[in-house]
């Protein structure tokens, strides 16, 4: 069965809709279980969030309270930092580029 234009674009739609939601759950469940309150937390977006978080920001990979995932697409990305900024996190990195596709997250003192 072939789609229509107008059935792939809400499949995308529901997919982008899908990966923000995934990924906002998964960083809500992270803070919960790691503590503070939203505006302890640290957000951006990156195409390599591991040089962002232990490069960029000195996060220490053993001690420190991080997390990444993959949202799939920018928009989808912006709208997981979005989400966490209106709850009160800190935004550190709002990276535009089309492969910015990874949200992540870490609690402390920004030391970039």
């Amino acid at each position: 069965m072939k789609l229509t234009a107008a059935q792939k674009q809400i499949a995308v739609l529901n997919q982008f809709k899908t990966n923000s939601q995934h990924a906002i759950h998964k960083i809500n469940e992270y803070v919960q279980q790691h503590g503070g309150k939203y505006s302890d937390w640290h957000m951006g977006i990156a195409a390599d969030p591991r040089g962002k978080l232990f490069t960029d920001y000195r996060v220490d990979r053993t001690t420190g309270s991080w997390i990444f995932t993959g949202c799939g697409t920018l928009d989808a990305s912006c709208n997981v930092v979005k989400h966490f900024a209106e709850l009160g996190c800190k935004v550190v990195d709002d990276a535009k580029a089309i492969d910015a596709v990874f949200v992540f997250a870490y609690r402390g003192v920004n030391r970039s």
